[in-house]
């Protein structure tokens, strides 16, 4: 007898929480349904513009995430030359956050930030 006592007892909690995530949600729901319960859609101001003439930038070559970790290197951003792996990890993120916070550049892509590390060393010889 005790234990049907508390399954009604857990029945009915569990229609209260039903009944008022119900309640919760109706103001959001009427809003998307129509009056006949059709999905309603709304346009949104944010468009982007899928005719721009830009292209996506290309991803770094292996070749290049090499020359970028070198010129992190040799800006300080690295303390070891072991560092320079050509593999672009948290120990690259974070040089890569830190020179771009020191050049004053605002979340630059990852080209953005290789293309100005070209331009800064452009004067040194790179071997490789």
């Amino acid at each position: 007898m005790r234990t049907h006592l508390q399954g009604i007892t857990l029945l009915a909690l569990l229609l209260a929480a039903v009944w008022g995530a119900v309640q919760l949600a109706s103001p959001a729901l009427s809003s998307a349904l129509g009056e006949d319960g059709a999905v309603v859609a709304e346009s949104s101001d944010d468009r982007i513009d899928l005719t721009a003439d830009s292209e996506p930038e290309a991803p770094l070559t292996d070749p290049e995430k090499l020359r970028l970790q070198f010129n992190l290197l040799r800006g300080g951003f690295f303390e070891d030359i072991n560092a320079v792996d050509g593999y672009i990890g948290p120990g690259t993120r974070k040089a890569m956050a830190e020179a771009a916070q020191a050049w004053g550049l605002d979340a630059p892509s990852d080209r953005e930030l290789f293309d100005h590390t070209e331009l800064l060393y452009a004067d040194q010889l790179f071997l490789g």
